[in-house]
């Protein structure tokens, strides 16, 4: 999925008013579930998403 996509469905599914909220949502929620993820579960997740975050 890109970048633009993904956010777009992060706005239009968290009813958010603005992309800077999706953006902002996206990468909360990323570097929680990042800290809570064990071993190579992480690099795994993170290599499945967009460059861009």
């Amino acid at each position: 999925m890109r970048y633009d996509e993904l956010i777009g469905q992060v706005r239009e599914r968290g009813r958010l008013d603005s992309r800077e909220e999706a953006e902002r949502a996206t990468r909360a929620v990323l570097e929680t579930l990042g800290e809570r993820l064990a071993g190579g579960e992480p690099h795994d997740l993170a290599s499945q998403l967009p460059q861009e975050l």
